[in-house]
């Protein structure tokens, strides 16, 4: 007997199916009983969402063999604090973000500057990514030194001050001592066939860096860790559904409102304090403030945030080299021709708040690291 019970998840119109019920059932002719997940049918709406059928539940603990009870990583037989993951979008479906109104930004930042605060999801731009989980914390300084064999230390603080290069080799690395050391799911390569992962002495020479991504399909082809895509990291901050309120809130979690003086470095907002460390003079350890619906911690403030894309001040510049029927599916931005600057989000901790919105896209160039910019990692799932 199949019992259906009807739900909503994080704003979806959601049904879940508990199969056999996901409680104690007859199985064989002994009588005994077994347990069945529970299994997700995910419909999109108006403004897109989830589509599909998952075991997984956005915003839950990501699981892995590599991982303690606590979905901690565990490196080297260690359990490294703060590097759990968040499912953000689950195997089994896709997501869809098919706006109608993308005018939120409009309730905190000045018209005059609305081409720097108006995000990646567009008003008729069709986005659709597929299944993914997040860190849920910006990796931190213990995280690099164990990964990448320096000397160990505590520290939960954001690692910064690394060029995109050194953050693709760790993302290597990472991968090797998680997934195995003969791991076919490496994401970076220092050749254009893919043959030759890139490590740490090609960041050092600042190699090109060669992704496994299928310009053909618009689908990455390795499951190694990597960083977001622009359009994955705004996805998760500003929630992972386009039809709840928090999808339209200036930041990730809280709704803050200061027109006119939002540009002024000593604004500060009682509401997003509880969210965000900005406004300060030096950076905090990672997750010291409240998460936002998918359990992200320092989407807002702290360090700055690298995404994989290449930047151009518009969002949509490469649209037709991700077009998929109506859809732009998996973008990772602009041209690499001729570009050497590279997306980062999220603000920090000496921003004003305007600069930590989660619609907010500002550059970098990638051959620098900057003692405010950091990163989390992310990885395909499906």
């Amino acid at each position: 007997m199949k019992k259906f019970l009807n739900g909503i998840l994080f704003g979806l119109s959601l049904v879940t199916v508990c199969v056999v019920s996901g409680c104690n059932s007859p199985s064989g002719t002994g009588g005994e009983s077994k347990q069945v997940p529970l299994v997700y049918t995910y419909v999109p709406k108006q403004n897109g969402g989830l589509n599909g059928v998952s075991s997984q539940k956005q915003g839950e603990v990501a699981k892995a063999n590599w991982m303690d009870f606590n979905g901690n990583l565990v490196i080297s037989g260690k359990s490294i604090a703060k590097t759990s993951e968040a499912v953000i979008i689950p195997a089994g479906t896709v997501a869809t973000v098919t706006m109608i109104d993308d005018s939120s930004w409009n309730s905190y930042v000045l018209e005059s500057e609305s081409n720097y605060y108006k995000g990646a999801f567009l008003k008729n731009r069709k986005v659709k990514l597929d299944p993914f989980v997040m860190s849920q914390y910006e990796v931190t300084e213990q995280l690099w030194a164990d990964v990448m064999n320096n000397t160990s230390t505590d520290s939960i603080k954001p690692a910064v001050n690394y060029t995109v290069f050194q953050i693709c080799a760790f993302c290597n690395e990472i991968t090797k001592k998680t997934f195995g050391d003969k791991t076919d799911q490496y994401v970076y390569y220092s050749d254009s066939e893919l043959k030759n992962p890139y490590i740490a002495s090609d960041a050092d020479l600042k190699k090109e860096i060669y992704a496994a991504y299928d310009l053909t399909t618009k689908k990455w082809t390795k499951k190694g860790y990597r960083l977001p895509t622009e359009a994955e990291w705004e996805f998760a901050a500003r929630g992972g559904d386009p039809n709840a309120k928090e999808w339209t809130y200036a930041h990730a979690g809280v709704q803050t409102s200061y027109p006119g003086s939002a540009f002024t470095e000593s604004e500060s907002d009682t509401a997003l304090n509880e969210f965000a460390i900005y406004n300060t003079t030096g950076i905090a350890d990672a997750g010291t403030r409240k998460p936002n619906k998918l359990n992200l911690y320092d989407m807002n403030g702290n360090a700055w945030e690298w995404c994989y894309d290449f930047y151009d001040d518009d969002v949509t510049v490469n649209d037709s080299s991700y077009k998929v029927d109506d859809y732009f599916q998996n973008p990772i931005g602009a041209s690499s021709m001729n570009n050497s600057k590279r997306c980062r989000r999220g603000g920090c901790y000496s921003s004003a708040p305007c600069d930590s919105a989660v619609s907010n896209r500002e550059d970098g160039y990638y051959e620098v690291g900057y003692e405010e910019v950091g990163f989390r990692v992310c990885r395909s799932i499906d």
